[in-house]
């Protein structure tokens, strides 16, 4: 028999690692406004535009979340702060009501929307825009978790026994499982750096930063029982289908490693 490991982002959690959405826009949050001081108070990309803002050296080392940032941007008398993307206004507003986000599901949010109401007329551009917004995201967010690969050496390689079994015999072949093959949903490389499992025995079926060019990262909406996503399907407009997460699985032949492993001997 063989053993089959699936992984999620609990794993890097579980390290320490900072790989939630939440980790992610505090980081983008914070660069935007250290290079708008560096630049007068002035900043502007392809999701927002901050105009003159200062912030009292006091402050800047209690920035703790999303929220703690944006509070301290918009507590300003003219609040200095434009969103240029209704998709990361919405990510926003999810901070801010919520404390959580998660950037996948807004965007199916906001694509639902433009399917869905007949009142926009110029859906075409809406949802390229969309699409342009949200792979700027990803490109981001690829950045980000770059930079939690670099530092990946300093992190403690997770050590957990009980009185029925150790944590990394999960991870040791065994007399009953001649071989391990572990599907990892995340994007990162914790498990090969920390030598849980050789690379070998690794399927990063979402993708993965360190190997961009040959097995690039997945990353969209996956509700496909979603009533509105077989109407999209059914309108034959590629747009709305751009960032489905089952169309990625083709780029790679990462999938079929899973229904059609090798055959052992």
């Amino acid at each position: 028999m063989n053993k089959l490991i699936l992984l999620g982002n609990g794993f890097d959690l579980a390290h320490r690692l900072k790989t939630s959405y939440n980790d992610f826009l505090y980081w983008y949050l914070f660069k935007v406004v250290n290079e708008a001081l560096n630049s007068h108070g002035n900043y502007s990309d392809q999701l927002i535009e901050l105009e003159k803002i200062t912030i009292p050296f006091e402050y800047s080392r209690n920035l703790e979340t999303p929220k703690d940032i944006l509070k301290l941007i918009e507590a300003k008398p003219n609040k200095p702060i434009k969103y240029n993307s209704i998709l990361f206004n919405r990510l926003i507003n999810s901070i801010k009501l919520d404390n959580w986000v998660d950037v996948e599901q807004a965007y199916f949010w906001v694509l639902k929307m433009y399917f869905t109401n007949s009142s926009f007329t110029n859906k075409t551009e809406l949802i390229d825009k969309l699409n342009n917004d949200f792979n700027y995201i990803i490109e981001l967010l690829i950045s980000y978790l770059q930079t939690i690969n670099e530092n990946l050496s300093k992190v403690t390689k997770l050590e957990s026994e009980n009185s029925l079994s150790t944590f990394n015999s999960l991870f040791t072949p065994s007399a009953l499982f001649r071989e391990i093959k572990v599907v990892n949903f995340n994007y990162t490389e914790t498990l090969q750096v920390k030598g849980y499992v050789s690379q070998d025995e690794i399927i990063h079926i979402h993708g993965s930063v360190s190997e961009i060019e040959v097995n690039p990262i997945i990353f969209g909406y996956g509700d496909e029982t979603d009533s509105i996503y077989q109407s999209m399907e059914d309108s034959n407009e590629n747009r709305y289908l751009e960032h489905i997460k089952s169309f990625g699985y083709f780029k790679t032949d990462n999938y079929q490693k899973i229904i059609h492993p090798p055959s052992t001997k």
